[in-house]
C-alpha cells in the first residue's frame, strides 16, 4: 500500500493518514486472521486492482495514543474506560481503527511505531 501511495504522491501530502484494522477479526477456532490498511485519498483518486477506493461511514470515537509494544494494554484500558463511562458506550459493529502516526520512518524501530487507537462509541 505504501508503494502505491508513494507512486500517487500521497505519502508527500501532510494530510495523508494511515489506518489499519483486523480483517477478519481473530476468533477462537478460526485460523484466518488478516489486517486491512486504509489511506485517505483526495476526492477523484482512482486505483488499479487490488487497491480499492472505499468510503468510511465515520462516527464518534474514543481515542488514545500508544506504541506498538504496549498496544494490547492500551486497547484494554480504552475499552474499560468507555465500558465504565456513564456518558458513552462502545458502538457494537463499529470498526476499531489503528492510525499509524509515524509511517514509513525507517529510523523508528518497529516496537516504537506510534499509533492512535480509535474505539467506536455512542452517547448514552
Amino acid at each position: 500500500m505504501l508503494k502505491w501511495a508513494g507512486e500517487q504522491g500521497l505519502t508527500d501530502l501532510p494530510t495523508t493518514r494511515f489506518f489499519g484494522f483486523n480483517n477478519p477479526e481473530p476468533a477462537y477456532g478460526r485460523p484466518e486472521h488478516g489486517y486491512e490498511v486504509w489511506i485517505n485519498v483526495p476526492e477523484g483518486t482512482e486505483a488499479p486492482a487490488p487497491v480499492q477506493i472505499k468510503r468510511s461511514a465515520g462516527g464518534l470515537y474514543a481515542v488514545t495514543s500508544t506504541y506498538v509494544y504496549e498496544i494490547e494494554e492500551r486497547w484494554q484500558a480504552l475499552w474499560h474506560y468507555i465500558n465504565e463511562s456513564k456518558e458513552y458506550a462502545w458502538e457494537r459493529g463499529g470498526r476499531w481503527l489503528e492510525e499509524t502516526t509515524s509511517p514509513g520512518k525507517s529510523a523508528t524501530p518497529h516496537d516504537h511505531l506510534q499509533l492512535d487507537l480509535f474505539l467506536p462509541i455512542r452517547r448514552l
